[in-house]
């Protein structure tokens, strides 16, 4: 939480955008992601493109390819 939740209404709140976030992830992500990677070993598609709303991953994919050695586009 930006503050430390020291009320009962900010617990109540921050835990239930913290469920809502696992939720999200164990019902969504886990679930895309594993079809993502089954459908990557078919060989046809040989680049990914990362939307705006997930720059984590593609700092983390230009950090391993700098690293490697690779252009990082």
């Amino acid at each position: 939480t930006p503050d430390p939740a020291v009320t009962d209404k900010a617990r109540k709140y921050w835990t239930k955008n913290m469920d809502l976030l696992m939720a999200t992830v164990q019902q969504e992500d886990f679930p895309l992601a594993e079809n993502i990677q089954r459908d990557f070993h078919s060989g046809a598609q040989d680049f990914v493109t990362f939307g705006a709303n997930e720059p984590a991953l593609a700092h983390f994919h230009k950090s391993v390819k700098r690293t490697l050695g690779i252009d990082a586009v």
